[in-house]
């Protein structure tokens, strides 16, 4: 589903990135990308959803492969959600137009007609609020939900508990898990590992730019 093959991405200018990541993301899967703030989890997301591109290297995609169908970002694009950092919303409409606006542009109006079912099962939300009014625990589980509301085959999902709640953190936890049941692949990153070793998910460690073996942490905390 997502592959690394021995891919390196840098950025101009610069010398340190990631360095030669080798890593088969099989499809229903569920893991954590773990790193400090400085150790490119991020980069690890934007280079999946087409944002960045291999400096060398290949990146499978589903059937894609980068950077050689660089012109069919939007064909990927359209079968990723995204759950990223920092929270964009267009403040000044409700929950629901913000949730109906990724749907319309990947032309799944179809998925509308259970929106406010979803909003109230997942968010307590209510879909006619305007986001400008939202905390920012809400507008998180806002962003959580848009990610997932285009019926992705994959998320992404940068540091996705950063602002909830423990309560709500389990609930996602769940809710993150029975889409990769369901055969949706989930790639999260978090500063620490402490959620994937509690909830018993299999988790990598950024170090350097560099990818540890499965379920090694740092030698030293975050």
């Amino acid at each position: 589903m997502v592959r690394f093959d021995d891919l390196t991405y840098v950025y101009p200018g610069k010398t340190n990135g990631l360095k030669n990541i080798n890593l088969n993301i099989e499809k229903g899967s569920f893991v954590f990308i773990c790193g400090s703030t400085s150790e490119y989890k991020t980069t690890f997301l934007n280079l999946i959803y087409g944002e960045l591109l291999p400096t060398s290297g290949k990146l499978q995609i589903l059937d894609y492969t980068l950077p050689d169908d660089r012109k069919k970002l939007f064909q990927i694009r359209a079968k990723v959600g995204y759950a990223f950092h920092p929270l964009s919303f267009f403040e000044e409409l409700t929950v629901r137009e913000n949730l109906l606006i990724p749907l319309y542009i990947r032309n799944k109006r179809d998925l509308s007609k259970s929106i406010d079912d979803y909003i109230h099962d997942m968010t307590e939300l209510n879909p006619l609020s305007l986001v400008k009014t939202l905390s920012s625990s809400e507008k998180q589980k806002l962003n959580l939900l848009r990610a997932f509301i285009i019926e992705p085959l994959i998320v992404l999902a940068d540091e996705p508990f950063k602002y909830l709640h423990k309560e709500d953190t389990e609930k996602w936890i769940r809710f993150f898990q029975n889409k990769a049941n369901s055969g949706v692949t989930v790639i999260s990153t978090a500063i620490s590992h402490n959620i994937p070793e509690k909830f018993g998910i299999k988790f990598y460690t950024i170090k350097n730019g560099r990818l540890l073996e499965e379920n090694e942490k740092q030698p030293q905390s975050f």
